[in-house]
Protein backbone atom coordinates (compact mmCIF):
# COMPACT_ATOMS: atom_id res chain seq x y z
CA UNK A 1 0.00 0.00 0.00
CA UNK A 2 2.96 2.29 0.72
CA UNK A 3 4.48 1.45 -2.35
CA UNK A 4 4.77 3.79 -5.35
CA UNK A 5 4.27 1.50 -8.62
CA UNK A 6 6.44 2.22 -11.58
CA UNK A 7 7.72 0.10 -14.31
CA UNK A 8 11.11 -0.48 -14.03
CA UNK A 9 12.48 -4.01 -14.13
CA UNK A 10 14.42 -3.32 -10.69
CA UNK A 11 11.11 -2.51 -9.15
CA UNK A 12 9.14 -5.19 -10.53
CA UNK A 13 11.81 -7.76 -9.33
CA UNK A 14 11.17 -6.03 -5.92
CA UNK A 15 7.56 -6.51 -5.78
CA UNK A 16 7.71 -10.09 -6.97
CA UNK A 17 10.19 -10.98 -4.07
CA UNK A 18 7.94 -9.04 -1.34
CA UNK A 19 4.95 -10.44 -2.83
CA UNK A 20 6.45 -14.24 -2.87
CA UNK A 21 7.90 -13.42 0.71
CA UNK A 22 4.20 -12.61 1.88
CA UNK A 23 2.68 -15.85 0.57
CA UNK A 24 5.21 -17.69 2.15
CA UNK A 25 5.27 -16.40 5.28
CA UNK A 26 0.96 -16.35 5.70
CA UNK A 27 0.75 -19.69 3.70
CA UNK A 28 3.61 -20.76 6.27
CA UNK A 29 2.00 -20.03 9.17
CA UNK A 30 -2.17 -21.29 7.74
CA UNK A 31 0.14 -25.00 7.09
CA UNK A 32 1.24 -25.19 10.54
CA UNK A 33 -1.95 -24.21 12.40
CA UNK A 34 -3.50 -26.93 9.98
CA UNK A 35 -1.04 -29.56 11.34
CA UNK A 36 -1.55 -28.85 14.86
CA UNK A 37 -5.47 -28.71 14.41
CA UNK A 38 -4.99 -32.39 12.74
CA UNK A 39 -2.45 -33.78 15.42
CA UNK A 40 -4.11 -31.75 18.74
CA UNK A 41 -8.07 -33.69 17.45
CA UNK A 42 -6.00 -37.10 17.00
CA UNK A 43 -4.50 -36.06 20.49
CA UNK A 44 -7.91 -35.32 22.02
CA UNK A 45 -10.01 -37.92 21.06
CA UNK A 46 -7.09 -40.61 21.82
CA UNK A 47 -7.16 -38.82 25.66
CA UNK A 48 -10.87 -39.66 25.57
CA UNK A 49 -10.34 -43.78 24.57
CA UNK A 50 -7.94 -44.12 26.52
CA UNK A 51 -5.04 -44.56 24.15
CA UNK A 52 -1.90 -42.94 24.37
CA UNK A 53 -0.86 -40.48 22.30
CA UNK A 54 2.25 -41.58 20.12
CA UNK A 55 5.15 -39.23 20.82
CA UNK A 56 7.57 -41.36 19.99
CA UNK A 57 8.64 -44.54 18.18
CA UNK A 58 8.90 -46.80 21.89
CA UNK A 59 5.61 -45.92 22.83
CA UNK A 60 3.72 -46.78 19.67
CA UNK A 61 1.36 -49.99 19.91
CA UNK A 62 3.16 -51.96 17.11
CA UNK A 63 5.72 -52.60 20.60
CA UNK A 64 3.00 -54.19 22.75
CA UNK A 65 1.99 -57.93 23.06
CA UNK A 66 0.08 -59.64 20.35
CA UNK A 67 -3.37 -59.99 22.70
CA UNK A 68 -3.49 -56.29 23.94
CA UNK A 69 -2.81 -55.68 20.53
CA UNK A 70 -5.61 -57.14 19.21
CA UNK A 71 -7.63 -55.81 21.76
CA UNK A 72 -6.40 -51.69 20.90
CA UNK A 73 -7.33 -52.84 17.30
CA UNK A 74 -10.89 -51.99 17.42
CA UNK A 75 -10.34 -48.72 19.60
CA UNK A 76 -7.74 -47.16 17.54
CA UNK A 77 -10.27 -47.53 13.97
CA UNK A 78 -12.64 -45.59 16.03
CA UNK A 79 -10.34 -43.44 17.21
CA UNK A 80 -9.03 -43.21 13.46
CA UNK A 81 -12.52 -42.92 11.63
CA UNK A 82 -13.92 -40.50 14.44
CA UNK A 83 -10.81 -37.94 13.44
CA UNK A 84 -11.20 -38.25 10.15
CA UNK A 85 -15.32 -37.70 10.06
CA UNK A 86 -14.71 -34.90 12.23
CA UNK A 87 -11.60 -32.91 10.36
CA UNK A 88 -13.41 -33.61 7.41
CA UNK A 89 -16.32 -32.07 8.95
CA UNK A 90 -14.42 -28.67 9.72
CA UNK A 91 -13.23 -28.50 6.39
CA UNK A 92 -16.64 -28.72 5.25
CA UNK A 93 -18.02 -26.07 7.00
CA UNK A 94 -15.18 -23.76 6.00
CA UNK A 95 -14.79 -24.56 2.63
CA UNK A 96 -19.47 -24.40 2.23
CA UNK A 97 -19.19 -21.16 3.50
CA UNK A 98 -16.31 -19.90 1.30
CA UNK A 99 -17.89 -20.73 -1.77
CA UNK A 100 -19.64 -17.87 -2.12
CA UNK A 101 -17.55 -15.60 -0.29
CA UNK A 102 -14.90 -16.20 -2.70
CA UNK A 103 -16.68 -14.58 -5.45
CA UNK A 104 -17.50 -11.36 -3.53
CA UNK A 105 -13.50 -11.49 -2.86
CA UNK A 106 -13.00 -11.37 -6.66
CA UNK A 107 -15.27 -8.44 -6.45
CA UNK A 108 -13.58 -6.59 -4.59
CA UNK A 109 -10.22 -7.75 -6.05
CA UNK A 110 -11.67 -6.04 -9.25
CA UNK A 111 -13.17 -3.55 -8.22
CA UNK A 112 -11.31 -1.82 -5.31
CA UNK A 113 -7.81 -3.70 -5.62
CA UNK A 114 -6.59 -6.84 -4.94
CA UNK A 115 -4.58 -5.54 -0.98
CA UNK A 116 -7.81 -5.02 0.18
CA UNK A 117 -9.08 -8.43 -1.15
CA UNK A 118 -6.22 -10.33 0.56
CA UNK A 119 -6.32 -8.37 3.94
CA UNK A 120 -9.98 -9.63 4.37
CA UNK A 121 -8.38 -13.16 3.63
CA UNK A 122 -5.89 -12.51 6.27
CA UNK A 123 -9.09 -10.93 8.78
CA UNK A 124 -10.56 -14.24 8.72
CA UNK A 125 -7.64 -16.12 8.72
CA UNK A 126 -6.49 -14.60 11.89
CA UNK A 127 -9.87 -14.85 13.54
CA UNK A 128 -9.68 -18.47 12.84
CA UNK A 129 -5.97 -18.89 14.22
CA UNK A 130 -6.83 -17.09 17.48
CA UNK A 131 -9.88 -19.79 18.48
CA UNK A 132 -7.71 -22.50 17.73
CA UNK A 133 -5.13 -21.20 20.02
CA UNK A 134 -8.15 -20.48 23.03
CA UNK A 135 -8.99 -23.91 21.95
CA UNK A 136 -5.42 -25.74 22.73
CA UNK A 137 -4.27 -23.17 25.86
CA UNK A 138 -7.66 -22.87 27.57
CA UNK A 139 -8.06 -26.61 27.01
CA UNK A 140 -11.64 -26.17 25.74
CA UNK A 141 -13.79 -29.08 23.83
CA UNK A 142 -12.81 -30.01 20.10
CA UNK A 143 -15.97 -28.81 18.70
CA UNK A 144 -15.16 -25.16 19.45
CA UNK A 145 -13.00 -25.53 16.24
CA UNK A 146 -16.19 -25.47 14.12
CA UNK A 147 -15.92 -21.83 15.39
CA UNK A 148 -12.52 -21.55 13.82
CA UNK A 149 -13.47 -22.96 10.58
CA UNK A 150 -16.70 -20.94 10.33
CA UNK A 151 -14.88 -17.44 10.84
CA UNK A 152 -12.32 -18.52 8.13
CA UNK A 153 -15.09 -19.36 5.87
CA UNK A 154 -17.49 -16.64 6.01
CA UNK A 155 -14.18 -13.76 6.42
CA UNK A 156 -12.47 -13.72 3.25
CA UNK A 157 -12.48 -17.49 2.36
CA UNK A 158 -9.04 -18.90 3.67
CA UNK A 159 -6.33 -20.08 2.24
CA UNK A 160 -7.73 -20.84 -1.16
CA UNK A 161 -8.89 -17.62 -1.53
CA UNK A 162 -5.50 -15.95 -0.34
CA UNK A 163 -3.63 -17.82 -3.25
CA UNK A 164 -5.93 -17.25 -5.69
CA UNK A 165 -5.67 -13.29 -4.76
CA UNK A 166 -1.98 -13.40 -4.74
CA UNK A 167 -2.07 -15.82 -8.16
CA UNK A 168 -4.23 -12.43 -9.73
CA UNK A 169 -1.43 -10.31 -8.58
CA UNK A 170 1.09 -12.43 -10.45
CA UNK A 171 -1.44 -12.54 -13.21
CA UNK A 172 -1.74 -8.45 -13.42
CA UNK A 173 2.46 -8.41 -14.18
CA UNK A 174 1.92 -10.51 -16.94
CA UNK A 175 -1.07 -9.65 -18.93
CA UNK A 176 -1.73 -8.14 -21.96
CA UNK A 177 -3.39 -4.61 -21.13
CA UNK A 178 -6.91 -3.88 -23.08
CA UNK A 179 -5.73 -2.60 -26.81
CA UNK A 180 -8.13 1.18 -27.05
CA UNK A 181 -8.22 2.18 -30.13
CA UNK A 182 -7.11 5.85 -30.47
CA UNK A 183 -8.08 9.04 -32.46
CA UNK A 184 -4.80 9.45 -34.57
CA UNK A 185 -3.82 12.50 -36.85
CA UNK A 186 -1.98 12.03 -39.92
CA UNK A 187 -1.43 8.59 -42.51
CA UNK A 188 -1.84 5.50 -40.73
CA UNK A 189 1.50 4.43 -42.14
CA UNK A 190 3.34 7.10 -39.93
CA UNK A 191 1.69 5.88 -37.30
CA UNK A 192 3.54 3.62 -34.91
CA UNK A 193 2.09 1.70 -31.90
CA UNK A 194 3.59 -0.14 -29.04
CA UNK A 195 1.94 -3.61 -28.41
CA UNK A 196 2.97 -6.51 -26.30
CA UNK A 197 5.11 -9.42 -27.16
CA UNK A 198 2.51 -12.13 -26.34
CA UNK A 199 4.79 -14.86 -26.23
CA UNK A 200 7.32 -13.87 -23.94
CA UNK A 201 4.02 -12.86 -21.80
CA UNK A 202 3.28 -16.39 -21.52
CA UNK A 203 7.06 -17.17 -20.75
CA UNK A 204 7.02 -15.07 -17.92
CA UNK A 205 3.51 -15.60 -16.45
CA UNK A 206 5.04 -19.47 -16.35
CA UNK A 207 7.72 -18.32 -14.74
CA UNK A 208 5.95 -16.35 -12.19
CA UNK A 209 2.98 -18.80 -11.13
CA UNK A 210 6.19 -21.91 -11.25
CA UNK A 211 8.40 -19.29 -8.59
CA UNK A 212 4.71 -18.59 -6.92
CA UNK A 213 3.97 -22.61 -6.68
CA UNK A 214 7.19 -23.13 -5.48
CA UNK A 215 7.30 -20.89 -2.60
CA UNK A 216 4.68 -22.16 -1.05
CA UNK A 217 5.77 -25.59 -1.70
CA UNK A 218 8.63 -24.17 0.52
CA UNK A 219 6.60 -22.77 3.17
CA UNK A 220 5.15 -25.81 3.19
CA UNK A 221 7.82 -27.74 3.98
CA UNK A 222 9.30 -25.75 6.42
CA UNK A 223 6.00 -25.45 8.16
CA UNK A 224 5.93 -29.36 8.34
CA UNK A 225 9.46 -30.01 8.94
CA UNK A 226 9.47 -27.47 12.45
CA UNK A 227 5.49 -28.70 13.38
CA UNK A 228 6.39 -32.28 13.94
CA UNK A 229 9.42 -31.79 16.05
CA UNK A 230 7.57 -28.94 18.06
CA UNK A 231 4.51 -30.91 18.49
CA UNK A 232 5.83 -33.61 19.69
CA UNK A 233 8.96 -32.31 21.87
CA UNK A 234 7.65 -29.22 22.88
CA UNK A 235 3.63 -29.70 23.05
CA UNK A 236 0.89 -27.92 21.30
CA UNK A 237 0.82 -24.98 24.09
CA UNK A 238 4.59 -23.96 22.27
CA UNK A 239 3.62 -24.86 19.17
CA UNK A 240 0.30 -22.22 18.45
CA UNK A 241 1.83 -19.47 20.54
CA UNK A 242 4.68 -19.32 17.56
CA UNK A 243 2.60 -19.66 15.41
CA UNK A 244 0.61 -16.81 16.33
CA UNK A 245 3.66 -14.48 16.88
CA UNK A 246 4.96 -15.33 13.15
CA UNK A 247 1.58 -14.59 12.07
CA UNK A 248 1.75 -11.10 12.65
CA UNK A 249 4.66 -10.84 9.88
CA UNK A 250 2.24 -10.86 7.30
CA UNK A 251 -0.41 -8.94 8.62
CA UNK A 252 2.85 -5.80 8.73
CA UNK A 253 3.80 -6.89 5.32
CA UNK A 254 0.98 -6.57 3.54
CA UNK A 255 0.71 -2.69 4.20
CA UNK A 256 4.43 -2.73 1.76
CA UNK A 257 2.85 -4.40 -0.76
CA UNK A 258 2.12 -2.80 -4.27
CA UNK A 259 -0.92 -2.53 -5.53
CA UNK A 260 -0.32 -4.62 -8.82
CA UNK A 261 -4.62 -4.11 -10.48
CA UNK A 262 -3.32 -1.29 -12.33
CA UNK A 263 0.19 -2.13 -13.09
CA UNK A 264 0.78 -2.48 -17.19
CA UNK A 265 2.88 -3.77 -19.19
CA UNK A 266 6.68 -2.34 -19.18
CA UNK A 267 8.08 -1.02 -22.32
CA UNK A 268 11.03 -3.97 -22.29
CA UNK A 269 8.15 -6.07 -22.66
CA UNK A 270 6.31 -4.64 -25.58
CA UNK A 271 7.32 -4.73 -29.84
CA UNK A 272 6.60 -1.40 -32.26
CA UNK A 273 4.16 -2.47 -34.64
CA UNK A 274 1.96 -0.47 -37.41
CA UNK A 275 -1.00 0.87 -35.68
CA UNK A 276 -3.54 -0.23 -38.24
CA UNK A 277 -1.63 -4.01 -37.19
CA UNK A 278 -2.70 -3.36 -34.18
CA UNK A 279 -5.82 -2.72 -34.75
CA UNK A 280 -6.10 -5.15 -36.89
CA UNK A 281 -5.06 -7.51 -34.50
CA UNK A 282 -7.53 -6.14 -31.48
CA UNK A 283 -9.96 -7.01 -34.06
CA UNK A 284 -9.37 -10.49 -34.63
CA UNK A 285 -8.40 -11.38 -31.30
CA UNK A 286 -10.70 -13.96 -30.95
CA UNK A 287 -8.60 -15.99 -32.91
CA UNK A 288 -6.93 -16.67 -30.41
CA UNK A 289 -6.10 -20.23 -29.50
CA UNK A 290 -8.94 -22.02 -27.38
CA UNK A 291 -10.99 -18.26 -27.24
CA UNK A 292 -14.65 -17.84 -28.16
CA UNK A 293 -14.89 -15.51 -30.92
CA UNK A 294 -18.73 -15.47 -30.61
CA UNK A 295 -18.57 -14.11 -27.08
CA UNK A 296 -17.64 -10.99 -26.74
CA UNK A 297 -18.96 -10.72 -23.24
CA UNK A 298 -15.94 -12.85 -21.95
CA UNK A 299 -12.86 -11.95 -24.58
CA UNK A 300 -13.62 -8.08 -24.93
CA UNK A 301 -13.73 -5.22 -22.07
CA UNK A 302 -16.86 -4.53 -20.45
CA UNK A 303 -18.33 -1.77 -18.60
CA UNK A 304 -17.64 -1.90 -15.31
CA UNK A 305 -20.95 -1.23 -14.18
CA UNK A 306 -21.95 -5.01 -15.72
CA UNK A 307 -19.00 -7.02 -15.77
CA UNK A 308 -18.62 -7.69 -11.99
CA UNK A 309 -20.45 -10.72 -9.98
CA UNK A 310 -21.77 -13.77 -10.76
CA UNK A 311 -22.90 -12.43 -14.31
CA UNK A 312 -19.59 -11.92 -15.74
CA UNK A 313 -18.42 -15.05 -13.57
CA UNK A 314 -20.82 -17.06 -15.50
CA UNK A 315 -20.08 -15.65 -18.56
CA UNK A 316 -16.88 -16.82 -18.97
CA UNK A 317 -17.87 -20.42 -17.70
CA UNK A 318 -20.89 -19.87 -20.87
CA UNK A 319 -17.66 -19.26 -23.40
CA UNK A 320 -18.17 -21.06 -26.31
CA UNK A 321 -15.46 -23.50 -26.40
CA UNK A 322 -14.70 -26.02 -23.74
CA UNK A 323 -11.19 -25.47 -22.93
CA UNK A 324 -12.39 -23.11 -19.93
CA UNK A 325 -14.82 -25.46 -18.77
CA UNK A 326 -12.55 -28.59 -19.31
CA UNK A 327 -9.79 -27.11 -17.11
CA UNK A 328 -12.18 -26.24 -14.13
CA UNK A 329 -13.06 -29.66 -14.48
CA UNK A 330 -9.96 -30.95 -13.88
CA UNK A 331 -9.02 -28.41 -11.19
CA UNK A 332 -11.97 -29.96 -9.32
CA UNK A 333 -10.93 -33.52 -10.14
CA UNK A 334 -7.39 -32.53 -8.88
CA UNK A 335 -8.50 -31.20 -5.92
CA UNK A 336 -10.20 -34.17 -4.61
CA UNK A 337 -7.84 -36.95 -5.59
CA UNK A 338 -4.72 -34.88 -4.98
CA UNK A 339 -4.78 -32.33 -2.61
CA UNK A 340 -7.94 -33.76 -0.23
CA UNK A 341 -5.64 -36.66 1.78
CA UNK A 342 -4.20 -34.39 4.48
CA UNK A 343 -6.76 -35.46 6.80
CA UNK A 344 -6.38 -39.11 6.36
CA UNK A 345 -2.70 -39.35 5.38
CA UNK A 346 -1.33 -38.84 8.57
CA UNK A 347 -3.77 -41.88 10.05
CA UNK A 348 -2.91 -43.83 7.46
CA UNK A 349 0.78 -43.28 8.27
CA UNK A 350 0.36 -43.49 12.00
CA UNK A 351 -1.64 -46.52 12.03
CA UNK A 352 -0.28 -50.07 11.31
CA UNK A 353 2.04 -51.27 9.63
CA UNK A 354 3.41 -47.69 9.42
CA UNK A 355 3.18 -46.86 12.75
CA UNK A 356 4.35 -42.96 12.17
CA UNK A 357 5.02 -40.56 14.69
CA UNK A 358 4.13 -37.18 14.36
CA UNK A 359 7.98 -36.06 14.03
CA UNK A 360 7.82 -38.63 11.44
CA UNK A 361 4.89 -37.11 9.43
CA UNK A 362 6.01 -33.97 9.34
CA UNK A 363 9.68 -34.73 8.48
CA UNK A 364 8.29 -36.86 5.67
CA UNK A 365 5.16 -33.59 4.55
CA UNK A 366 8.51 -31.82 4.83
CA UNK A 367 10.78 -33.61 2.58
CA UNK A 368 8.05 -34.09 0.20
CA UNK A 369 7.16 -30.49 -0.24
CA UNK A 370 10.52 -30.06 -0.15
CA UNK A 371 11.27 -32.12 -2.90
CA UNK A 372 8.09 -30.52 -4.81
CA UNK A 373 9.66 -27.15 -4.93
CA UNK A 374 12.76 -27.76 -6.24
CA UNK A 375 10.96 -30.17 -9.09
CA UNK A 376 8.48 -27.18 -9.66
CA UNK A 377 11.41 -24.36 -10.19
CA UNK A 378 12.93 -26.81 -12.72
CA UNK A 379 10.21 -28.31 -14.53
CA UNK A 380 8.91 -24.55 -14.72
CA UNK A 381 12.11 -23.56 -15.89
CA UNK A 382 12.40 -26.18 -18.65
CA UNK A 383 9.12 -25.61 -20.13
CA UNK A 384 9.66 -21.33 -20.15
CA UNK A 385 12.74 -22.53 -22.46
CA UNK A 386 10.93 -24.72 -23.92
CA UNK A 387 8.85 -22.29 -25.26
CA UNK A 388 11.26 -20.37 -26.53
CA UNK A 389 10.78 -20.15 -30.20
CA UNK A 390 13.32 -21.47 -32.39
CA UNK A 391 12.51 -19.75 -35.91
CA UNK A 392 14.84 -17.24 -37.75
CA UNK A 393 14.16 -13.76 -38.19
CA UNK A 394 10.97 -13.10 -40.32
CA UNK A 395 9.42 -10.20 -42.24
CA UNK A 396 6.15 -9.70 -41.00
CA UNK A 397 4.00 -7.64 -43.86
CA UNK A 398 0.69 -6.08 -43.33
CA UNK A 399 -2.03 -4.59 -46.12
CA UNK A 400 -2.22 -1.29 -44.94
CA UNK A 401 -5.37 0.80 -46.80
CA UNK A 402 -4.61 3.80 -48.65
CA UNK A 403 -0.97 3.11 -48.33
CA UNK A 404 0.35 0.78 -50.81
CA UNK A 405 1.03 3.02 -53.29
CA UNK A 406 3.59 4.82 -51.19
CA UNK A 407 7.03 4.26 -51.60
CA UNK A 408 8.11 4.64 -47.92
CA UNK A 409 5.56 1.49 -45.81
CA UNK A 410 6.47 1.01 -42.44
CA UNK A 411 7.06 -2.40 -41.49
CA UNK A 412 8.38 -4.57 -38.47
CA UNK A 413 11.29 -7.23 -38.71
CA UNK A 414 10.18 -9.39 -35.65
CA UNK A 415 12.42 -11.93 -34.85
CA UNK A 416 11.24 -15.16 -32.24
CA UNK A 417 11.77 -12.87 -29.40
CA UNK A 418 11.06 -9.29 -29.31
CA UNK A 419 13.86 -7.77 -30.96
CA UNK A 420 12.36 -5.30 -33.68
CA UNK A 421 14.34 -3.03 -36.49
CA UNK A 422 11.87 -1.20 -39.21
CA UNK A 423 13.07 -1.06 -42.47
CA UNK A 424 11.65 0.96 -45.40
CA UNK A 425 10.54 -1.39 -48.85
CA UNK A 426 9.02 -0.45 -51.77
CA UNK A 427 5.30 -1.02 -52.72
CA UNK A 428 6.71 -3.30 -55.24
CA UNK A 429 8.52 -5.44 -52.59
CA UNK A 430 5.32 -5.11 -50.42
CA UNK A 431 3.03 -6.88 -52.99
CA UNK A 432 5.25 -9.78 -53.07
CA UNK A 433 6.03 -10.35 -49.81
CA UNK A 434 2.12 -10.95 -49.57
CA UNK A 435 1.74 -13.95 -51.18
CA UNK A 436 4.53 -15.72 -49.40
CA UNK A 437 5.35 -14.76 -45.89
CA UNK A 438 3.36 -14.86 -42.58
CA UNK A 439 1.34 -12.34 -41.21
CA UNK A 440 2.14 -11.37 -37.72
CA UNK A 441 -0.78 -12.45 -36.46
CA UNK A 442 -0.96 -15.48 -37.70
CA UNK A 443 2.88 -16.17 -36.53
CA UNK A 444 2.19 -14.49 -33.19
CA UNK A 445 -0.91 -17.14 -32.97
CA UNK A 446 0.99 -20.32 -34.25
CA UNK A 447 3.34 -19.59 -31.53
CA UNK A 448 1.26 -19.63 -28.33
CA UNK A 449 -0.65 -22.74 -30.24
CA UNK A 450 3.17 -24.49 -29.90
CA UNK A 451 3.67 -23.06 -26.40
CA UNK A 452 0.16 -24.44 -24.84
CA UNK A 453 0.78 -28.21 -26.71
CA UNK A 454 3.83 -28.32 -24.26
CA UNK A 455 2.19 -27.48 -21.07
CA UNK A 456 -0.48 -29.63 -22.17
CA UNK A 457 1.77 -32.85 -22.99
CA UNK A 458 3.45 -31.95 -19.35
CA UNK A 459 0.11 -31.86 -17.65
CA UNK A 460 -1.18 -35.17 -19.63
CA UNK A 461 2.29 -36.75 -18.32
CA UNK A 462 1.96 -35.25 -14.68
CA UNK A 463 -1.26 -36.38 -13.93
CA UNK A 464 -0.75 -40.15 -15.34
CA UNK A 465 2.47 -40.42 -12.75
CA UNK A 466 0.61 -38.73 -10.03
CA UNK A 467 -2.45 -41.76 -10.71
CA UNK A 468 0.29 -44.49 -10.61
CA UNK A 469 1.57 -43.14 -6.95
CA UNK A 470 -1.82 -43.30 -5.61
CA UNK A 471 -2.16 -46.73 -6.73
CA UNK A 472 0.42 -47.81 -5.02
CA UNK A 473 0.03 -46.06 -1.90
CA UNK A 474 -3.26 -48.13 -1.75
CA UNK A 475 -1.60 -51.23 -1.58
CA UNK A 476 1.08 -50.23 0.12
CA UNK A 477 -0.58 -51.26 3.61
CA UNK A 478 -0.68 -54.94 2.86
CA UNK A 479 3.42 -55.16 2.61
CA UNK A 480 5.16 -55.77 6.23
CA UNK A 481 7.49 -53.36 7.97
CA UNK A 482 9.99 -51.64 6.42
CA UNK A 483 8.75 -52.73 2.62
CA UNK A 484 5.03 -50.65 3.17
CA UNK A 485 7.50 -47.84 4.21
CA UNK A 486 9.65 -48.09 1.00
CA UNK A 487 6.47 -48.16 -1.13
CA UNK A 488 5.34 -45.07 0.35
CA UNK A 489 8.65 -43.51 -1.04
CA UNK A 490 8.00 -44.84 -4.07
CA UNK A 491 5.06 -43.46 -4.60
CA UNK A 492 6.90 -39.87 -2.91
CA UNK A 493 9.18 -40.59 -6.30
CA UNK A 494 5.74 -40.96 -8.34
CA UNK A 495 4.53 -37.86 -7.14
CA UNK A 496 6.99 -34.88 -8.07
CA UNK A 497 5.59 -34.02 -11.05
CA UNK A 498 2.99 -33.28 -9.46
CA UNK A 499 5.18 -30.07 -8.95
CA UNK A 500 4.48 -27.62 -11.87
CA UNK A 501 0.98 -29.03 -12.30
CA UNK A 502 -1.12 -26.48 -10.92
CA UNK A 503 1.35 -23.29 -12.20
CA UNK A 504 0.68 -24.72 -15.69
CA UNK A 505 -2.83 -24.80 -15.02
CA UNK A 506 -3.14 -21.52 -14.09
CA UNK A 507 -0.44 -19.74 -16.70
CA UNK A 508 -2.58 -22.19 -19.63
CA UNK A 509 -5.95 -20.69 -18.00
CA UNK A 510 -5.03 -16.52 -17.64
CA UNK A 511 -3.82 -16.63 -21.22
CA UNK A 512 -7.05 -17.41 -22.28
CA UNK A 513 -8.74 -14.62 -21.38
CA UNK A 514 -8.36 -10.55 -21.54
CA UNK A 515 -6.44 -9.06 -18.74
CA UNK A 516 -10.02 -7.26 -17.62
CA UNK A 517 -11.61 -10.46 -16.75
CA UNK A 518 -8.71 -11.92 -14.42
CA UNK A 519 -10.05 -10.99 -11.39
CA UNK A 520 -13.22 -13.17 -11.77
CA UNK A 521 -11.24 -15.75 -13.67
CA UNK A 522 -9.10 -16.68 -11.31
CA UNK A 523 -11.94 -16.29 -8.20
CA UNK A 524 -14.03 -18.88 -11.04
CA UNK A 525 -10.17 -21.38 -10.90
CA UNK A 526 -11.08 -20.58 -7.13
CA UNK A 527 -14.32 -21.98 -6.86
CA UNK A 528 -13.37 -25.12 -8.68
CA UNK A 529 -10.89 -25.88 -6.07
CA UNK A 530 -13.48 -25.25 -3.26
CA UNK A 531 -15.78 -27.36 -4.38
CA UNK A 532 -12.87 -29.75 -4.84
CA UNK A 533 -11.77 -29.48 -1.45
CA UNK A 534 -15.53 -29.54 -0.59
CA UNK A 535 -16.36 -32.68 -2.26
CA UNK A 536 -12.81 -34.51 -1.57
CA UNK A 537 -11.78 -33.29 2.15
CA UNK A 538 -15.14 -34.78 3.87
CA UNK A 539 -15.63 -37.35 1.35
CA UNK A 540 -12.70 -39.25 1.37
CA UNK A 541 -11.90 -38.52 5.10
CA UNK A 542 -15.52 -40.68 5.05
CA UNK A 543 -14.52 -43.14 3.05
CA UNK A 544 -11.50 -43.79 4.69
CA UNK A 545 -13.34 -43.77 8.17
CA UNK A 546 -15.66 -46.35 6.91
CA UNK A 547 -12.82 -48.44 5.30
CA UNK A 548 -9.95 -47.77 7.95
CA UNK A 549 -11.13 -51.35 9.54
CA UNK A 550 -11.46 -53.18 6.21
CA UNK A 551 -9.41 -51.71 3.58
CA UNK A 552 -7.67 -48.40 4.32
CA UNK A 553 -6.07 -48.19 1.34
CA UNK A 554 -9.55 -48.16 -0.60
CA UNK A 555 -9.46 -44.14 -0.83
CA UNK A 556 -6.68 -43.99 -2.60
CA UNK A 557 -7.39 -46.50 -5.05
CA UNK A 558 -10.25 -44.83 -5.45
CA UNK A 559 -8.54 -41.40 -5.86
CA UNK A 560 -6.65 -43.35 -8.85
CA UNK A 561 -9.85 -44.18 -10.25
CA UNK A 562 -10.82 -39.94 -10.68
CA UNK A 563 -7.15 -39.58 -11.28
CA UNK A 564 -7.54 -41.38 -14.78
CA UNK A 565 -10.29 -39.19 -15.81
CA UNK A 566 -8.73 -36.20 -15.49
CA UNK A 567 -5.69 -38.01 -17.55
CA UNK A 568 -8.55 -38.24 -20.26
CA UNK A 569 -9.85 -34.84 -20.37
CA UNK A 570 -6.26 -33.49 -20.67
CA UNK A 571 -5.76 -35.53 -23.55
CA UNK A 572 -8.71 -34.34 -24.86
CA UNK A 573 -7.51 -30.54 -24.25
CA UNK A 574 -4.16 -31.80 -25.99
CA UNK A 575 -5.96 -33.49 -29.15
CA UNK A 576 -7.66 -30.23 -29.36
CA UNK A 577 -4.80 -28.20 -29.60
CA UNK A 578 -2.80 -30.69 -31.78
CA UNK A 579 -5.97 -30.20 -34.50
CA UNK A 580 -5.44 -26.16 -34.38
CA UNK A 581 -2.17 -26.87 -34.85
CA UNK A 582 -2.67 -28.48 -38.10
CA UNK A 583 -5.18 -26.44 -39.22
CA UNK A 584 -2.70 -23.81 -39.06
CA UNK A 585 -0.09 -25.51 -40.99
CA UNK A 586 -2.30 -26.54 -43.29
CA UNK A 587 -3.19 -22.63 -44.08
CA UNK A 588 0.36 -22.20 -43.76
CA UNK A 589 0.95 -24.14 -46.77
CA UNK A 590 -2.00 -22.99 -49.15
CA UNK A 591 -0.76 -19.62 -48.77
Amino acid sequence: MFLSIDHTPHTKVGHVCLIVFFVFLANLTVTGFNFVTNQYVLYRYSEDAGLPYVTSASQNYKNLSLSVRTYNDDIHDRVQAKTANFLGLLDLLSLGCSIVVVLYVGYLSDRYGRLLAIGVVLLGQGLSHAVTACVVLLHLPVLVLIVASLSRGVIGGGLIALITQVGVCFADMTQLPAIVADNMDGPCDNQVKVQPDRSKMERNRLILFGVFDAAIMFSNALSYSLMGPIVERLGFIASVLGLLSLYCIPVILIWFMPETRHLSLSASDSVPVNTYSSMQARADSSLDLLNSPDCPAVMQPTSRSTSYGLVATWAIVKSQHPATLLIMIIVFLYCIFVLSDTQFTFLYLMSSPFCWTPEGVGLYNGLCHFILAIVSVTLTLITAWSMRAKSTPTELTASIPGSRSASGSRLALLDAEDVVAEIVVSSASVSAADSRNIPLRQQTHLHVIRSRLRMLIYLSCGLFMITMSKIIMGFAFKLSNPLCNAAVFVALIFNFVRAAVVPTLKSFLSSLHSVNNQGRLFSLFGIAEYFGFMVGTPGLAAIYAATVGLFPGAVYLLSAGLGAITVALALLLLHSAIRELSVLHAKDRIE
